[in-house]
């Protein structure tokens, strides 16, 4: 995924259409060291269309910097490895507990304790003695971070 549009493919060498050179700046890449952007189809007004492949520096600062753009380009990464899980961060809530009568659709409550929404279910029955059914909602929060592997992991920017 890019951060931005890609430049068109007609205005593009055929070193930049190919991935042998980098799409914004033309410097020549080496495979390895360079960020693939992914296979792009091109849809000419006439003709057949067709793949290209672009590529860019793996320095995307110092590529935006080198064209004297004025605001440099966020990092491109690609097939980065991430895991997901519960919120374990300073400030995180717990779960968030609920329940919801489903004949009359009233609702207890949110809480982060379970007790509270299921006293109310208890009441709103005895209130309500053919209101028996409930819906219990809890809502879990969980935090994508960078997988072990992943550059955003190893610069420490995995909060």
């Amino acid at each position: 995924m890019t951060t931005r549009g890609l430049p068109p493919v007609a205005k593009l060498t055929e070193q930049q259409q190919r991935g042998w050179a980098c799409v914004w700046c033309g410097r020549s890449l080496t495979v390895g060291s360079d960020i693939d952007l992914g296979e792009q189809r091109a849809r000419p007004a006439v003709g057949a269309a067709y793949s290209w492949f672009p590529r860019a520096c793996p320095d995307t600062a110092a590529c935006s910097a080198s064209r004297g753009d004025p605001v440099a380009i966020r990092s491109v990464i690609r097939h980065a490895d991430w895991t997901i899980g519960v919120d374990r961060e300073d400030g995180a809530s717990g779960p968030i507990y609920e329940i919801e009568c489903t004949t009359c659709l009233d609702r207890s409550d949110a809480a982060e304790e379970k007790k509270p929404a299921e006293d109310w279910a208890i009441s709103h029955t005895g209130r309500h003695t053919d209101h028996r059914g409930y819906r219990a909602i809890i809502t879990s929060f969980v935090r994508v971070t960078p997988a072990p592997g992943n550059p955003l992991r190893d610069r420490g920017q995995d909060r």
